[in-house]
């Protein structure tokens, strides 16, 4: 088992990556660190095989951190987590052994692990479970195969028969495909283009070892793909929700940064993605007019609240909720900031004023 260290100025951040490495498996995490001055005597005296480091943080960046790693010893494998893509070629230059982009995906992360198992000549569970597809559709579509690579398609319907099929997740009528992909060509027309786009997309998925990946059936189409996807992952957090589980809170965080195929002009999935949205704000809703602030240890509470204001940022319950987290945490700058903004939004785009009922709460702070 490969032993790790995170490095990340964000307990939330850090909590999530701890989180998807358990499940993973193959790595035992054995420090979290918020602080490099704490981190770096850590890291020399445990000697971690994988030290997860964030690039920016306050007083001293994790490239900087990273360069008396490498220094001090060079067997320590450096993996940047971050969220800017601009700073790639200088983790690179100090000999990162990889750099991941936040949010984080699970199976790009494990992407990561089990190369570092496959240099140390260890074995995880991530060897000896049965391998599957891997689709994403959250943000954009992408399908991955069983060993991770990312499949290239053809054609952009043919990228798109494949989502279409995988979402329905049952057999789909030949005339639906039809009107939901090519809505405005003749249905003679559309006949000949899905009958061409399936050719494509078999033959893509035949490459890859699949038998009989589409079946044809009294004129409806089933995909047989054994596929995972970060849907069903969402979905089955909240199924197994409780109100007061703040690590499932933070799991569901992990995969409410983008909406289903919101970068993806498919009009067939808008039902799906508003309703996997509304899904996910009620569940955020029932956790945190349920707990108190005081309660959440790892900042699952505070963090819910913003995703609440994210996703509809004119609801001043939820601004109001969260200035009473600040108040009751006894951090009453971050209060009065947080109706400043709410202040400043309302003028700017609605020409209006903050509620009675949100003056009031700061009405002493100022």
């Amino acid at each position: 088992m490969l032993r790790a260290i995170a490095v990340d100025d964000e307990i939330l951040a850090l909590c999530l990556l701890e989180n998807l490495l358990q499940e993973i498996g193959g790595v035992n995490m054995i420090g979290t660190f918020t602080d490099i001055t704490r981190a770096l005597p850590a890291i020399v005296e445990e000697k971690p095989d994988i030290v997860f480091l964030d690039v920016e943080m306050p007083d001293q960046n994790g490239l900087s951190l990273a360069e008396q790693l490498t220094d001090l010893n060079d067997e320590t494998n450096i993996v940047f987590v971050t969220a800017y893509e601009h700073y790639a070629l200088q983790a690179f230059g100090v000999r990162a052994a990889d750099y991941i982009l936040k949010p984080i995906e699970k199976d790009r992360l494990a992407q990561t692990i089990r190369r570092f198992l496959k240099w140390t000549g260890r074995v995880s569970r991530l060897d000896v479970e049965k391998r599957c597809f891997q689709a994403h559709f959250l943000g954009n579509f992408s399908l991955r195969d069983p060993s991770g690579d990312l499949i290239k398609w053809r054609t952009k319907k043919v990228k798109e028969l494949c989502a279409y099929l995988l979402h329905h997740r049952q057999p789909v009528h030949r005339s639906q495909i039809i009107d939901d992909l090519w809505p405005a060509v003749a249905p003679d027309k559309g006949s000949i283009l899905l009958h061409s786009t399936v050719y494509q997309l078999r033959k893509t998925l035949k490459s890859l070892d699949c038998e009989n990946p589409i079946l044809y059936a009294g004129e409806f189409y089933t995909l047989c793909l054994e596929a995972e996807s970060d849907v069903h992952e969402i979905e089955e957090i909240l199924t197994c929700l409780s109100p007061a589980n703040e690590q499932v809170i933070l799991n569901l965080l992990q995969y409410a940064n983008k909406d289903y195929l919101e970068q993806e002009d498919w009009p067939w999935s808008l039902g799906a993605r508003e309703k996997l949205r509304e899904a996910c704000k009620h569940c955020l809703e029932g956790y945190v007019f349920s707990t108190p602030a005081t309660s959440s240890k790892r900042g699952a509470r505070r963090a819910s609240l913003e995703k609440l204001i994210d996703m509809e940022p004119f609801e001043e319950r939820y601004i109001q909720e969260l200035i009473r987290h600040h108040l009751d945490l006894g951090n009453r700058r971050k209060a009065l900031e947080t109706y400043r903004k709410l202040e400043k939004l309302l003028t700017e785009e609605l020409g209006e004023k903050p509620q009675l009922e949100t003056l009031s709460l700061v009405q002493n702070l100022f």
